[in-house]
Formats: C-alpha cells, sequence, structure tokens
C-alpha cells in the first residue's frame, strides 16, 4: 500500500466513522440542551440574573432568556436529527454571536457579570469548539464502499 493510500484511508475512517461523528453530535446536543434549561431557568425567574425591581427583572429576563431556551432546544432537535454540515456551521455562528451580544451588553446591565451568565458563556464555547470540529473534519465521498484492506 502507498504512503498516499495509507493517509487518505486513515482521513476517510476519520471522516466516515459514524459513532465518531454521532458522538459528537450529541454532544454538542447535550450542551445545547443544558444551555435551553439554563435560559428556561432565566426565562421563568428560577434563576436571576439581573437587579432592579422585580417585575422590570422578570419581563426582562423573560424578553431574552426565553428566546434562546426556544432556539436552543431547537437546536438539539436539529443536531440529533441531521447530519449537516449547514446546521453546525450556522450553530457555530450563531455561539459566536451570542457570546459577543452577552459581552458587547454586559456594560449596560447590573451586575456587568454573573455566575449564570459566565456558567451559559462556559458551556456556548464547549459547544462552539464542538460544532467548529463537527464542520470542519475530513468528509468522506458519498457512497463509497467500504475496503477490505
Amino acid at each position: 500500500m502507498s504512503a498516499s493510500a495509507a493517509t487518505s484511508g486513515s482521513s476517510r475512517r476519520w471522516a466516515a466513522h459514524p459513532d465518531h461523528v454521532r458522538g459528537l453530535r450529541h454532544v454538542a446536543a447535550a450542551l445545547a440542551a443544558v444551555t435551553a434549561v439554563l435560559y428556561a431557568a432565566i426565562a421563568s425567574g428560577v434563576v436571576t440574573v439581573l437587579d432592579g425591581p422585580a417585575e422590570e427583572v422578570a419581563a426582562t429576563q423573560m424578553s431574552f432568556a426565553l428566546p434562546a431556551a426556544v432556539t436552543y432546544a431547537a437546536g438539539v432537535l436539529l443536531l440529533l436529527r441531521y447530519d449537516r454540515w449547514i446546521v453546525w456551521a450556522l450553530g457555530a455562528v450563531l455561539q459566536v454571536m451570542v457570546i459577543a451580544a452577552y459581552f458587547n451588553v454586559a456594560s449596560e446591565r447590573m451586575p456587568a457579570f454573573e455566575t449564570w451568565g459566565i456558567t451559559i458563556r462556559v458551556l456556548q464555547i464547549a459547544l462552539l469548539v464542538v460544532l467548529v470540529a463537527l464542520a470542519i473534519r475530513p468528509r468522506s465521498p458519498q457512497h463509497t464502499p467500504p475496503t477490505n484492506a
């Protein structure tokens, strides 16, 4: 076997190994699910991340956390249902946008940073890493029959 065939074969094995990709997709879905649950806790008022009058805090938390919880829950379903590059790429872009938005508005809110927000950012960064790993992995040619080597 030539060196190029060996390299190509190992790359294809990693790219085509369904358990590896499925495992990464499940890790991404689990991270998105935990993030959705935390956002739901914020939206419902179980967790408070802002200071101020109770009604104002409740309305503000509901306004950003409920859409986030629903979006991350939808992400869980997409990650589990579709083995597609576009899902991972769009998910990665979403993570960058959400993380950037959190730090951009931090100076305008009280407190600027809090435990739940940082915890969610850690989850989102981990999710970003997994989504990027899925999106940039080598892809095997479609419909290539397995070879007996």
